[in-house]
């Protein structure tokens, strides 16, 4: 009996055990029906034993259909191929095959586990076709890039980030890009590196000179960012793009050197002067020495100018400044302040009486005939001198001091030179007589604001104004009483006065049915800076309730240049209301260029200065076309100041100048003269002759 007992027991397990198998099948059998992938079982002879749905699918025929026919493909244990596969509706599909080798009823079979990749590689495709389309833009706009592994060192970059340099495609290795920049700009370079890499900054930056394949220095602007980090943010990629902006700079260069130097006697003008002064004074002081500054004024000049015309006048005005350098040292510097007014900077002086000398011998030369076109014109200096330091410590007190001396030395008789005295307070007097007055202006409201009309240069429609302050009953005009008013810190007051009589003056037109347009304020350094500037514009619009688009805030470049960050801030929250934002006097600054692209302005006004004598003034006609390319490149409205002749408007028409204001359109007016000038004025004006210039 035990011996039954144990078939019995044997034949249990075998129960079991089949069960088991049965059991492991079916799910195996599940898996294999329910996954998303094909597969094939394939016997020796390369004919189809069994598929799963996945397959009939991807087929589009029946299980039957597809069991006991030639697979068709090559199968090869271990192999990864792809295939192309026509689903029986004749759509092509692509498929990446995996073979297995297994078994069937005994024999050797193959696994075939087709999964469609059809998808895949179409994103593939499209992507490399997008590479593709990219590295071609890149091309064509002449930008490089790269895509640096931090980790491995590996660079992946187009052919033009190097062949911007002259460099054919292998010629050089991306690792040998730090050795190409020029050795003044390497420790900068490295500074904006390790600034973003570090997180420091958002991005990096940077504008620099590298080295070409012949060996000659050209100007590139690299922009990068980090895009992977690891978990410490230790940089990983990096990537980023190169441009050759050789050609910008040499036009920023020219419109530097041209904004900064008069156009008529290629003198450095005011700002130059006092940048170069400043750097004297510095030298000064380091070595204990004097220096003295010489204010030059042309006596009886205007006499010239109105009998015998511009044109012989500004011959006049390069004759002198020829002169005057003849008549200095190398190290000295002579400069022009504005119309018949120039400086000459003395480096180094051992006494006045080397000063003195100095003036005699203007004298001398100056003095002498200047024959001109059959002419033979004659006219002499008075010359104002200031010293280092017995007369002040600063560039502002020295020229101010001289030019107090000069008209001193008018006075003395002309054709003359006169040393500063601490009893010459004329001016100083006058100040604190404005100053006085202010202060009972502002109580009593003794200011009004006139406006001069901005026009459409090519439809002469009324596109804007400008408010400007005058203090009537005085004899004072606004070049007198604002610098007097701004260096006693009245003018945050008195500016926040003009901000809401400018919006009231909006809401009273508007009343009146006059056609509502962007009215321009000019904001003093000390307005603009006071903490409440933002908040007193915006109180003012909502009280007068004005359009925010209404309202043009002027700004100079002098405002915005002691703190650009500030500024960027101050100027962002007033064009988060809609306030527009002009930059005024563009182009006389020696900082334009650097800051402009920062600045989040609207409009570029061009100064008079360069649009009086565009017409006959070569490089005022330079400068002038070069601001109005650069504004209408960045999308800026461009508004040309001081407009007086036909000419000049023909010229600014044809160079793409929309915006102009000047006298040749209309003077700055009062409200009611400007409603009665805007409903009476012609197409096209000839120009006011009346009202004060320089307006």
């Amino acid at each position: 009996m035990s011996g039954v007992s144990g078939v019995s027991d044997e034949a249990a397990e075998q129960r079991d055990l089949g069960a088991q198998l049965m059991a492991s099948e079916a799910r195996l059998r599940n898996i294999v029906e329910r996954s998303p992938d094909a597969f094939v079982i394939v016997d020796g002879q390369g004919t189809v034993q069994f598929v799963n749905a996945a397959a009939v699918r991807m087929f589009g025929v029946s299980e039957s259909d597809l069991i006991g026919q030639p697979f068709g493909f090559p199968v090869i244990g271990g192999e990864i191929t792809e295939i192309d596969i026509v689903h029986a509706h004749g759509e092509a599909l692509i498929a990446e095959m995996r073979v297995l080798d297994t078994e069937w009823d005994g024999k050797t079979a193959h696994v075939a586990v087709l999964r469609d990749i059809t998808e895949r590689n179409r994103a593939e495709l499209a992507l490399r076709a997008s590479e593709l389309r990219l590295n071609f833009a890149m091309a064509v706009a002449g930008l490089g890039y790269w895509d640096v592994d931090l980790h491995t060192g590996g660079v992946v970059h187009n052919d033009m980030l190097f062949s911007i340099l002259g460099y054919l495609p292998g010629e050089i290795a991306p690792c040998s890009c730090l050795e190409l920049i020029h050795p003044d700009d390497v420790r900068r370079v490295e500074l904006a590196q390790k600034a973003h890499w570090s997180g420091q900054t958002s991005a990096f930056s940077i504008e620099m000179r590298m080295r070409t394949k012949t060996g000659t220095w050209r100007w590139v602007h690299a922009r990068g960012e980090v895009l992977e980090r690891d978990r410490h943010g230790k940089p990983l990629r990096f990537v980023g793009i190169a441009e050759d902006i050789s050609a910008r700079k040499e036009t920023e260069e020219r419109i530097r050197h041209a904004s900064q130097h008069d156009p008529l006697t290629r003198l450095p003008n005011r700002e130059l002067l006092y940048d170069f002064s400043g750097r004297v004074l510095a030298s000064a002081m380091r070595g204990s020495r004097q220096c003295a500054f010489l204010f030059v004024d042309l006596d009886r000049f205007k006499p010239i100018n109105d009998t015998y015309g511009h044109d012989v006048g500004d011959a006049v005005l390069k004759e002198v400044a020829t002169r005057l350098r003849g008549c200095v040292r190398s190290e000295d510097i002579v400069g022009r302040l504005g119309g018949d007014e120039f400086l000459v900077v003395l480096a180094h002086v051992g006494s006045e009486a080397d000063a003195a000398g100095v003036a005699r011998h203007i004298l001398r030369s100056l003095t002498l005939p200047y024959p001109l076109d059959g002419l033979v014109l004659a006219l002499s200096p008075s010359i104002g001198i200031s010293m280092f330091p017995l007369d002040g410590n600063t560039v502002e007190d020295l020229i101010r001091n001289a030019d107090t001396a000069m008209y001193h030395a008018k006075d003395g008789g002309r054709s003359r030179f006169q040393f500063f005295k601490a009893a010459f307070n004329e001016r100083m007097a006058q100040s604190l007589t404005i100053e006085s007055r202010l202060r009972s202006g502002l109580e009593h409201r003794d200011f009004a604001l006139f406006y001069q009309p901005i026009l459409d240069t090519a439809t002469m429609a009324v596109v804007g104004a400008e408010a400007l302050l005058r203090w009537p009953d005085t004899p004072w005009g606004p070049d007198l009483f604002i610098p007097v008013a701004e260096a006693a810190g009245f003018m945050s007051s008195l500016g926040e006065w003009v901000v809401q009589e400018a919006c009231r003056q909006q809401r009273d037109w508007r009343g009146k049915g006059v056609t509502e347009f962007p009215l321009s304020v000019n904001v003093s350094p000390s307005q603009f800076r006071n903490p409440g500037f933002v908040r007193h514009v915006a109180n003012a619009i909502r009280q007068a309730g004005i359009h925010p688009g209404n309202l043009c805030i002027e700004l100079t470049e002098s405002t915005l240049i002691r703190d650009v960050d500030e500024a960027v801030a101050i100027i962002r929250a007033l064009k988060d209301m809609g306030i527009k934002i002009a930059l005024d006097d563009f182009g006389t600054g020696y900082s334009s260029l650097s800051y402009l692209s920062r600045l989040p302005i609207d409009v570029l006004k061009l100064d008079q200065s360069f649009v009086r004598s565009i017409t006959h003034n070569q490089s005022s006609m330079v400068i002038a076309e070069s601001v109005i390319v650069l504004g209408n490149s960045l999308a800026l409205e461009v508004i040309a100041e001081g407009i007086e002749s036909r000419e000049d408007l023909d010229f600014l028409r044809s160079h793409q100048c929309r915006h102009g204001q000047g006298f040749y359109f209309c003077r700055p007016v009062t409200a009611p003269e400007f409603e009665t000038w805007c409903q009476t004025r012609s197409p096209d004006p000839g120009p006011t002759r009346s009202g004060p210039r320089g307006a």
